[in-house]
């Protein structure tokens, strides 16, 4: 094809180009790629991974809950709960915490901190579905008696709203005490 027709070919384009021109129309001009020349726009790589990995929302909170738990039972932190609406559907959320306990005598034992999305468990493992535990009988009453335990977890929940609730569950008679100090929170919601 000669350069004469192609500019030919250009310019009925241009003078009916519309919006709505199809590849087959613009195929229909008979231009090979191989005859375009020039600096071609750049790509942005977002539209081609969409929100993938892409941070959508993040809630952090910092509660102070104060409880002291005797005895093997189970209580609920409403003071951890969050109902979180998402951005994106099929998106994950990653969650962390921490969280600050203490045994208030030496027969304290092991507690389980649960966490739920939508009333299933968040994690499950051996520690029926614990996002953090610990065992106070392997350590020395009253010596470094305030401790912080952090941890995290992915929610595997496609739903649109997920309500996310907490409790910990102790195994012993001994009493243990969630601190009163500013605990931590966040959920995260990351694009799939």
């Amino acid at each position: 094809m000669s350069k004469a027709r192609n500019i030919a070919a250009l310019s009925t384009v241009e003078v009916g180009a519309t919006a709505d021109q199809t590849k087959a129309d613009i195929e229909g001009l008979g231009i090979a790629a191989s005859s375009v020349t020039g600096a071609l726009p750049a790509i942005d790589g977002g539209a081609l991974t969409g929100d993938v990995g892409k941070v959508l929302q993040v809630v952090t909170m910092t509660p102070s809950p104060s409880y002291s738990l005797s005895g093997a039972a189970t209580t609920s932190i409403p003071e951890y709960s969050y109902t979180l609406t998402k951005k994106q559907n099929n998106s994950k959320v990653v969650g962390f915490i921490t969280h600050y306990s203490y045994p208030a005598d030496s027969s304290c034992g092991s507690w389980y901190l649960n966490g739920y999305a939508n009333g299933v468990s968040i994690v499950t493992n051996s520690t029926a579905g614990a996002i953090l535990t610990h065992n106070y009988l392997a350590f020395t009453f009253n010596q470094g008696a305030h401790q912080t335990f952090s941890g995290m977890w992915e929610d595997t929940t496609n739903a649109a709203t997920v309500a996310y609730t907490f409790s910990i569950r102790t195994t012993s008679a001994g009493v243990l005490n969630i601190w009163g100090v500013k605990h931590m929170v966040v959920y995260m919601e990351i694009g799939q």
